[in-house]
């Protein structure tokens, strides 16, 4: 995919995610004042504008080229996966949540880091709609020693590689029709999230320790039916970790089922079965489950 160069805009506020949307219609327009009234109203410190990224970030134009090149990385891989275009631009929203944070103090010549905190306040890690994606950040924090020396302290943007990749592959589902129930989106979402790949397929053989763990949670959760009627909870429930377990190991079955087309031509297949076709799969998905092994030392 051809890149052009992106333009850093110095502003304030980030958009919120309703007004991110408005922005990428190009059946609205706005003069640059209320396009500046409608950029201060979020919390975004940077602007990043590309032909098909744009970046609203609470963080200084470095550190938000550092997030560019890592979304722009994660973009072209999963969208390459699926086959989609960049006609379309992604919009992403890093927005700062408190419960994302480095707690560090200043030592001397050193900067120590006491302690971090990766789990959102009240939501999800990140949530897509569209083409646009809400990733929850640490807020950018300083942190001043006895001689007026300041550090900026945050989480690396290499914390978010998974949680983006994750919500891009959302964006790729939505970007070739591909919508589904819970179990299917959030299956997919975390099979692309977790596993190797390579040459358009996911790579299984050896099986990833992740695909044992999650095959012996499976295996003592057999029931199909809590899985085909989940829905995700806002803000999450309980049953919604052992549910999306439960999918990525389900969702990479019914991928590998469908070899050897690739997994963008394999989903669009599955996305294709109801509910009493998975159903009659259930025996085959038990034995693939069993013939994965036992889970890691």
């Amino acid at each position: 995919m051809k890149r052009k160069k992106a333009l850093g805009v110095a502003g304030r506020p980030a958009l919120a995610a309703l007004g991110l949307a408005a922005l990428a219609s190009c059946t609205i327009r706005y003069s640059l004042r209320e396009f500046d009234d409608l950029a201060r109203s979020g919390g975004a410190k940077t602007i990043l504008l590309d032909h098909d990224l744009s970046i609203y970030s609470p963080y200084d134009l470095a550190t938000t080229r550092e997030y560019q090149t890592l979304i722009e990385e994660q973009r072209d891989d999963v969208f390459s996966l699926f086959d989609v275009g960049d006609d379309v631009p992604v919009i992403v929203h890093l927005r700062p949540n408190e419960g994302m944070e480095v707690d560090a103090e200043i030592a001397g010549d050193d900067v120590r880091t006491k302690g971090f905190r990766v789990a959102p306040q009240g939501v999800l890690l990140g949530m897509a709609s569209e083409n646009v994606l809400v990733i929850e950040v640490s807020p950018p924090k300083v942190t001043e020693s006895a001689d007026g020396r300041s550090v900026a302290q945050m989480l690396a943007p290499s914390t978010y590689r998974e949680t983006i990749r994750h919500e891009l592959t959302h964006v790729a589902t939505n970007l070739i029709g591909v919508r589904g129930q819970d179990w299917l989106r959030e299956g997919i979402a975390h099979a692309v999230e977790w596993l190797p790949i390579e040459d358009g397929h996911f790579d299984v053989e050896p099986v990833p320790d992740i695909l044992r763990r999650g095959a012996v949670y499976a295996r003592e959760r057999p029931k199909l039916e809590p899985l085909l009627e989940w829905r995700q909870s806002i803000p999450p429930a309980d049953q919604d970790s052992t549910m999306r377990v439960l999918a990525f190991t389900l969702v990479t079955f019914l991928i590998e089922h469908e070899r050897p087309a690739g997994v963008g031509e394999a989903l669009e297949r599955v996305a294709r079965l109801d509910d009493d076709d998975i159903r009659a799969l259930q025996p085959e998905w038990s034995a693939w489950l069993e013939g994965l092994g036992p889970p890691p030392r």
